[in-house]
C-alpha cells in the first residue's frame, strides 16, 4: 500500500485583486472584472494538472453575482481552492429599464387652474420611475428647466425585489 499526502502551496493573505470600473460607492461593476495574482503566481478556474491553463489574469464577464473559485499556481505548487464570494465581483452593465415619468395634481388645483383660465400655477407631485435588473437605483438625478435635481436613495421607494425605484 501507498500513502499520499496533498500539500497545497502556501499563497500570501491577499492572494489575488479585482479590477474594473466601479458604477460608485455601492460596489458594483459597470464593466468586466479582471481577477490578477499576487506576483510569482498563475491563475485557472480549474487544479487541473494536465488538462489545463494557467493564465497571468481571468475576465469575468458575467452581470450579476459571481461567485467564482480559483487556484493559483507557481513553481512550488498549486494552492487549494480560494473562493472569491458573489458579492465581491457584482458586474451590471446595463441602464436601468422601463422609465416612467408622471405628475398628478390634487383636485382642487385643478379647479382653481381652470376656474382661473390658466392664471392659477397649481402644485404637481412628479413621480420618477424606473427598473434595473442587478444593481438597483441608487439614486435619480433630473433637469427641470434650469433646475437640477438628485433624488437619494433615503428619499426612494423600491418594490419588494429592489429592483424598481419610485
Amino acid at each position: 500500500t501507498y500513502s499520499l499526502d496533498v500539500i497545497f502551496v502556501d499563497v500570501p493573505e491577499t492572494s489575488y485583486s479585482l479590477s474594473g470600473d466601479k458604477i460608485n460607492e455601492s460596489g458594483w461593476y459597470s464593466g468586466d472584472v479582471t481577477i490578477t495574482p499576487v506576483e510569482g503566481f498563475k491563475i485557472s478556474y480549474s487544479n487541473d494538472l494536465t488538462e489545463n491553463t494557467w493564465e497571468d489574469k481571468l475576465v469575468v464577464s458575467d452581470e450579476g453575482y459571481n461567485e467564482k473559485t480559483i487556484y493559483l499556481k507557481s513553481d512550488e505548487g498549486i494552492s487549494d481552492a480560494i473562493v472569491i464570494p458573489g458579492n465581491d465581483i457584482r458586474i451590471d452593465k446595463s441602464t436601468p429599464k422601463n422609465l416612467k415619468i408622471s405628475y398628478s395634481t390634487s383636485v382642487i388645483d385643478t379647479i382653481f387652474k381652470i376656474g382661473s383660465f390658466g392664471f392659477y400655477n397649481a402644485s404637481a407631485v412628479v413621480t420618477i420611475e424606473a427598473y434595473d435588473e442587478f444593481s438597483n437605483i441608487a439614486s435619480f438625478d433630473y433637469t427641470y428647466g434650469d433646475i437640477n435635481g438628485h433624488i437619494d436613495s433615503k428619499n426612494i421607494t423600491y418594490s419588494s425585489d429592489k429592483k424598481t425605484a419610485t
